[in-house]
């Protein structure tokens, strides 16, 4: 039995939550898209005309019940308006210009056929994220390399609570599965969540916290761990 049967579905039975989705979501073409499900770690196969194409199809997944892990091997395909590097350095140096997320003037981006580098220094991970999504949805982009690093800050002793709090605020997370661990500014997060999206949003919860330069995320995705606590 493997482990997703263990939990509950079946990979067949994630493949179709996952055609499903992918029909179901707007921007993605589903019928352009191969899946395929091995221990609840889903593969993407396939082509698309943008990148953002790719990134969305790979976040309807994450969504899913049962899946465990993506592997996105769908490519971005050039077209006869694909534009210049010269045209989407262009497009990305005013999509970060004008964004009210990004700090201006933090952040550079290097373009070679279609695939963007992004380096720079920011305060914080949800700028780095944000950067990247602004990035990813300009037309021509194949790819994006995050290399934004956070810049250096001190530890606090607040930081463990601060997390907590957090995570119990939020009604995506399952709080009280989740162990936090504080070491200097590193966070190490370990449990049982429910879905891959709890994951992720414990996740971020801890990026929030202003101490904080690193989060490993040890949770594991077991769809009965709701079910299993009193």
């Amino acid at each position: 039995m493997t482990i997703t049967e263990a939990a509950g579905l079946t990979d067949a039975q994630i493949k179709k939550l996952v055609d499903d989705e992918l029909r179901w979501t707007p921007g993605v073409d589903a019928p352009a898209i191969g899946v395929a499900v091995t221990n609840g770690v889903v593969t993407l196969t396939g082509e698309v005309p943008y990148y953002w194409h790719r990134h969305t199809a790979a976040k309807a997944v994450l969504r899913m019940r049962g899946v465990q892990a993506v592997a996105n091997e769908i490519t971005v395909r050039g077209s006869h308006d694909t534009p210049t590097d010269t045209e989407i350095a262009t497009a990305i140096a005013q999509a970060l210009h004008w964004s009210a997320r990004i700090p201006t003037g933090e952040i550079d981006a290097e373009v070679h056929d279609g695939g963007v580098v992004l380096t720079g220094e920011v305060s914080w991970d949800i700028t780095r994220q944000g950067a990247e999504r602004e990035v990813a949805a300009v037309k021509g982009v194949r790819w994006v390399d995050n290399r934004i690093t956070l810049a250096p800050r001190a530890s606090a002793a607040g930081t463990h609570k601060r997390i907590t709090d957090a995570l119990e605020r939020n009604a995506l997370t399952d709080a009280e599965a989740i162990h936090v661990d504080v070491d200097g500014t590193t966070v190490i997060l370990t449990g049982e969540v429910r879905s891959y999206d709890a994951k992720h949003q414990a996740e971020l919860a801890a990026w929030r916290s202003p101490h904080v330069t690193r989060v490993r995320n040890d949770l594991i995705i077991d769809t009965h761990a709701a079910e299993v606590r009193p």
